[in-house]
């Protein structure tokens, strides 16, 4: 942040007083609170960076909104529809930004993607599939396994694949699931609202994710024209 933009992080906070206070001395932040209520109201705090479990996304945002402050949330943005649509509508009332930090829809080749299919160059988007795993060795307790910390294929790890996808194809799309322990995720989104019927032959793209195999990632996105591939580190490659 100090070397790309010209922002200054000038607080941090945590739970726990000590750990904040750890941090704020090894990136030289000069203050550091026991608890978030106090970053909030720091009148020198102009915008928050929510950057917690992701069971606690909601709770946090809103503490910030009501004080004024817009929030840059971490993805995943909340646990369900029902606390995005309250965090939103607290920021539409205040008047102030509030915004998911997916950083995968800023990286230059996505950039590229969008603009090349805006141009036309695959022809009209049908299909989007993409996957993500992970082959994460830790113990069931930890915050990406978690279900109740927000955690597990679906709520932490299947936000990229999905975010792929929506990002992709725009506007609203109904979702059905499939397969969703915790170790794996499999979503088909669909062209239309299909209030939690299943897709058929109507579905738009399909996203999975585990967390119990590491795997390549990639995506693929299906135009009437050509498809492309796009796979890790950031090469893509176009085949009639």
């Amino acid at each position: 942040m100090r070397s790309a933009t010209r922002s200054t992080v000038v607080a941090v906070g945590s739970r726990d007083a000590g750990r904040a206070a750890a941090f704020a001395q090894e990136f030289d932040i000069p203050r550091s609170y026991g608890d978030y209520a106090s970053v909030a109201a720091d009148p020198e705090v102009e915008a928050v960076y929510v950057a917690s479990p992701h069971s606690e996304h909601r709770d946090h945002a809103l503490l910030a909104l009501r004080t004024g402050k817009p929030v840059l949330v971490e993805k995943a943005l909340a646990r369900n529809e029902r606390e995005v649509h309250q965090m939103f509508a607290a920021a539409e009332e205040a008047n102030l930004f509030a915004m998911e930090a997916m950083w995968t829809r800023f990286l230059p080749h996505i950039d590229w993607v969008r603009s090349r299919i805006a141009a036309g160059a695959i022809g009209e988007v049908v299909t989007v599939t993409a996957d993500h795993g992970q082959s994460l060795d830790l113990p069931d307790a930890h915050r990406l396994k978690n279900p109740d910390l927000a955690g597990g294929a679906l709520l932490d790890l299947g936000v990229y694949p999905i975010s792929f996808a929506v990002d992709l194809l725009g506007g609203k799309y109904g979702i059905t699931r499939k397969g969703l322990s915790r170790p794996r995720m499999q979503l088909k989104i669909c062209s239309s609202a299909t209030g939690g019927r299943e897709c058929r032959v109507d579905w738009k793209a399909r996203a999975n994710s585990y967390y119990r195999a590491r795997q390549i990632e990639y995506g693929y996105i299906y135009g009437y024209a050509r498809k492309w591939g796009h796979c890790p580190p950031g090469q893509l490659r176009s085949c009639k």
